[in-house]
C-alpha cells in the first residue's frame, strides 16, 4: 500500500514490498473482485446479489468483458454459479469469466480503462491508487443490511474517495 492509504489508522505500519510488480495485465475489461461478507452473514445472499448487479448496470454503458474473482475461502459451488448467473444476466455483460483461486490482483497492472468493482475490499484502494477506475457496491449494500452498514462504518475515509460508490 502507498504511504497515502489508511493514513488515519492508529499504530499503522508500512512494510516494504520490492518483490510485488504489477506486470499481469487486466484479464477482462470490468474485473470483480468479491470479499466475504456474503458468505459469513453480514448481509442476505439477495441483497449482496442486488448491490453487486446494480453497480455493474450504473457503471456498464457498453458491451463489456467481464471477470470475477471469488473470496480465496469461498467454497461453494453454488453460491458461486448464483453469482456468475446474475452477473451474466445485466445488460452490457459480454464475455464473463471466472478467475482462477491463484490469481493476485495486487499484481495485475490497471490503466485509465481498466474498471474494477469491489465490496469492501481492500485491494480496490490499492487498484484505485494504481490507476484504476474503482467502484464499490458496499454503500448499495449498507442501505440495506445493518450488519454491513457497521462494516462501512470501519473503513478509512480513504477508501470511498478512491473507490467511487456505484
Amino acid at each position: 500500500m502507498s504511504r497515502s492509504a489508511f493514513r488515519d489508522l492508529p499504530g499503522r505500519v508500512q512494510l516494504p514490498i520490492t518483490a510485488l510488480v504489477a506486470n499481469f495485465p487486466a484479464p477482462a475489461e470490468v474485473v470483480i473482485f468479491l470479499d466475504s461478507q456474503y458468505f459469513r452473514g453480514n448481509c442476505t445472499a439477495d441483497d449482496y446479489l442486488l448491490a453487486l448487479t446494480g453497480c455493474l448496470t450504473a457503471i456498464l454503458d457498453r458491451r463489456s468483458t467481464v471477470a470475477i474473482k471469488f473470496h480465496p475461502a469461498e467454497d461453494d459451488a453454488g453460491r458461486k454459479a448464483r453469482i456468475m448467473q446474475a452477473v451474466a444476466a445485466v445488460a452490457h455483460v459480454g464475455d464473463l469469466r471466472e478467475l482462477p483461486p491463484d490469481f493476485i490482483g495486487e499484481r495485475m497492472a490497471c490503466n485509465r480503462d481498466t474498471k474494477v468493482v469491489v465490496g469492501t475490499t481492500a485491494l480496490g484502494l490499492y487498484l484505485a491508487e494504481r490507476g484504476g477506475q474503482t467502484f464499490s457496491f458496499a454503500p448499495r449494500l449498507a442501505a440495506s443490511s445493518v450488519r454491513y452498514a457497521r462494516l462501512m462504518r470501519q473503513l478509512p475515509p480513504e477508501f470511498l474517495l478512491l473507490c467511487q460508490p456505484a
